[in-house]
């Protein structure tokens, strides 16, 4: 590679790195605040929402990659054309190869970086990213131990605990259901505890009620000593990883297991997915080379 060449290849390196490093930053936190439930609904820890937060950063570097390579090449190129720099190469009888090959190599190198993430690394982190997000909702017990706050355990249904008591005993249990269709249940009870049975976890809560409302209005009241409340259903549901197909990896999405739920209902986007994967490397290679086209060529700024 002649002197010329590392020059705009060095340019070049270090306007693409420091986009990329902006850009991934910006695009990071977006991506990061959506997941802030994490810790305000599941009461899990920061490490915990830190480490969610860092198995999203390999989902989005194929996406900034190319972006941030157009914005490299066309600042680099564009201020070598404002101090005249293209125009002395080209007037010292270098070819347009020149200028293209580090550009090209530089490309070539964003490429493989998109390829070897979104294939390799991508899978594996998302895979990890669910597994975490389904261990912490499925963490009832942290969940439902949050002193006076309103925890959201399903679709329609909410539980507070008042305080907690001595021997694991919680006090002032409060749950509102509404997942029956046509009726309100709303249970207090004085006091209660979580029960295990293997993998069986039970509220049980006494000396308490439970009022049913209608929809027409009617209000009944149910008084009881003890009363089991099921966590199995919700610890079953939570702990279930729903593995989508750009959560596979590549290796899988070429031989898909027949038996797959997800494959079986879309087969297709498994295809798309694969399709995809194989063909989003070459964007930073195509951005190259708009970029080329649009500053590559030296213009003279005399009056």
């Amino acid at each position: 590679m002649k002197v010329v060449e590392r020059y705009i290849m060095r340019r070049a390196s270090t306007v693409f790195l420091a986009a990329l490093t902006w850009t991934l930053a910006i695009v990071w936190t977006t991506q990061v605040l959506a997941k802030i439930d994490l810790v305000t609904d599941s009461g899990q820890s920061a490490l915990t929402f830190f480490e969610v937060a860092a198995l999203i950063i390999p989902s989005i570097i194929p996406i900034v990659v190319p972006f941030a390579l157009v914005v490299a090449v066309a600042q680099t190129l564009s201020v070598m054309n404002t101090d005249s720099e293209l125009a002395v190469i080209n007037a010292a009888g270098a070819s347009r190869w020149t200028i293209a090959r580090p550009i090209l190599l530089l490309a070539l190198a964003a490429s493989v970086l998109s390829f070897a993430v979104d294939n390799g690394v991508d899978p594996y982190a998302r895979q990890k990213n669910r597994q975490l997000v389904a261990s912490s909702r499925a963490d009832l017990l942290s969940l439902i131990i949050q002193e006076g706050t309103f925890r959201k355990i399903d679709d329609g249904l909410f539980l507070q605990v008042g305080e907690r008591l001595p021997d694991n005993r919680l006090g002032g249990i409060f749950v509102a259901d509404s997942r029956e269709e046509g009726a309100n249940l709303i249970y207090y009870a004085k006091s209660g505890s979580i029960i295990e049975k293997g993998d069986e976890k039970v509220l049980m809560m006494n000396d308490g009620v439970i009022n049913r409302k209608s929809l027409t209005g009617d209000l009944s009241v149910i008084r009881f000593t003890s009363y089991a409340f099921d966590l199995s259903a919700f610890m079953s549901a939570a702990n279930e990883i729903t593995l989508l197909p750009k959560d596979r990896t590549t290796q899988y999405l070429l031989n898909p297991d027949p038996n797959d739920k997800m494959f079986q209902r879309k087969p297709a986007s498994y295809s798309a997915e694969l399709d995809q994967r194989f063909s989003e490397w070459s964007y930073p290679l195509v951005f190259a080379l708009i970029a080329l086209a649009v500053a590559g060529d030296a213009r003279s700024h005399r009056e």
